[in-house]
C-alpha cells in the first residue's frame, strides 16, 4: 500500500466554543495521485491575512498499515488557521 494523505483544519472563534477545527482527510492508495501540499492549500483558499493566523503548514510523515499488514509511509498535508476577531 503505497500512497499519501492529505487533511485541511481551519479553527475560528464560535460563541459557543473557544474555537472551531475542520479536518478534511483526503486519502489516495496510488503514489504516483498528486495531493495538495499545505502551501498549495493555504494557497487556494486565499486567506486574508488581516483576517487569518497560519498556526502551522506542516508535511509530517507517518507509517501506515493496510488490510492485509503491509505498511507504507504516508505524507499528511498540515494546515491550521486561526480567525482573528476585530
Amino acid at each position: 500500500m503505497g500512497g499519501s494523505s492529505s487533511s485541511v483544519g481551519l479553527r475560528w472563534p464560535d460563541s459557543r466554543r473557544d474555537n472551531v477545527l475542520i479536518e478534511i482527510p483526503v486519502v489516495s492508495e496510488r503514489a504516483e495521485m498528486h495531493l495538495p501540499t499545505p502551501q498549495g492549500v493555504l494557497d487556494s483558499l486565499e486567506l486574508d491575512p488581516m483576517q487569518w493566523h497560519v498556526e502551522s503548514l506542516e508535511s509530517p510523515e507517518r507509517e501506515a498499515m493496510g488490510p492485509d499488514g503491509q505498511s507504507a509511509m504516508l505524507t499528511d498535508s498540515v494546515l491550521s488557521a486561526t480567525r482573528l476577531t476585530n
